[in-house]
């Protein structure tokens, strides 16, 4: 029998341990995901009340409800960066809630008279993350890019809440982590500041549809009781939540793209080429915006890797698939 603590010692700051694992399609736990810190040994975690530092002891809570899956990166620098982002937002001075607001006892109990279909308000963001079984259905689209630079933006300042009300669950948060681990690297690269950083993540929010207009159809059932924003049915579905790009800025953006390459691109030594339209609006963007010359741009996939996904939706069912692939050393253990 494999002993989780029969090796813990040699973990790294920047691993991830899976506890619960292997996912169990018909279990009420699905698998938990950590980031590890070896110093001393803690973990980072969305936890059940917020995002949370914890000491590794505390893997003893799953011990027997299946086995643990410990994923260390082979790159060091990807390793050590994620764990900083991890680290500095579980210690905003507000926390970032664990992401199952509002919860189905939450509505009813603010809207006592409403009779909720058979999947439930699908309000919180479990809920809206629950439901995908594999990375097709939550490929990387311009609302995942405009929410990595709004992350990336938070990150850089450091005092900043990655989400006040809504949270996240620990698949999206160890995820997010990886991905504005990624998009630091490749901004401390490009040499980009992190002015230009806030400004473009400032900037691309207003080239998106108005999530007034996208929820404009959903039904109102009950009302934030802090903020007094409506709760809409359906609020956390991908399709209610992703703001796409509007069609006079895609208008803009194809223009632009389409000029770039017929006059400029074949003079700068380029390391790629786009490989939809999307990735040429990548490349205005970070050519016009984040002022990223040419020779130092990258593909978005060569930037995310196996974290190419639309992160806020991600559940810990499919996250282990992404450790299992090349640049990770992969453990199972079938106890603590």
């Amino acid at each position: 029998m494999s002993r989780l603590t029969d090796n813990i010692g040699n973990f790294q700051t920047g691993d991830l341990v899976f506890t619960r694992y292997p996912p169990d399609p018909k279990s009420k736990q699905p698998c938990h995901v950590t980031l590890f810190l070896d110093d001393p040994d803690r973990y980072v975690h969305a936890g059940a009340v917020k995002l949370e530092i914890a000491d590794a002891s505390t893997y003893a809570t799953d011990a027997g409800v299946r086995g643990y899956l410990h994923a260390h990166p082979t790159d060091e620098r990807l390793r050590l960066r994620a764990a900083e982002v991890a680290q500095t937002f579980a210690r905003t001075l507000t926390p970032t809630p664990y992401g199952d607001y509002p919860s189905t006892k939450l509505i009813e109990k603010l809207n006592p008279k409403l009779k909720l279909p058979e999947g439930g308000p699908q309000a919180s963001r479990f809920q809206g993350m629950i439901r995908y079984d594999n990375f097709g259905g939550i490929p990387f689209e311009f609302a995942s890019l405009l929410r990595v630079l709004k992350w990336t933006s938070r990150a850089i300042k450091g005092n900043v809440a990655l989400s006040e009300n809504r949270g996240f669950t620990c698949a999206a948060f160890i995820s997010i982590c990886h991905q504005v681990a990624r998009m630091l690297i490749f901004f401390d690269e490009a040499r980009t500041s992190p002015e230009t950083i806030h400004e473009c993540a400032l900037k691309l929010g207003g080239y998106a549809v108005p999530k007034a207009e996208l929820r404009r159809n959903l039904q109102v059932i009950a009302e934030h009781p802090k903020t007094h924003k409506p709760i809409y049915q359906g609020h956390a579905l991908r399709e209610n939540s992703n703001r796409p790009l509007l069609d006079s800025r895609k208008e803009e953006l194809d223009s632009k793209a389409a000029s770039f390459y017929e006059d400029d691109w074949q003079s700068y030594d380029i390391k790629y080429e786009p490989s939809s339209e999307f990735e040429w609006h990548w490349v205005i963007i970070q050519r016009d915006w984040l002022k990223i010359h040419p020779a130092k741009m990258k593909s978005l996939q060569a930037i995310f890797g196996e974290f190419l996904f639309d992160a806020k939706y991600v559940n810990s069912r499919i996250l282990p698939g992404v450790v299992l692939t090349g640049g990770w050393e992969a453990t199972e253990y079938t106890a603590y």
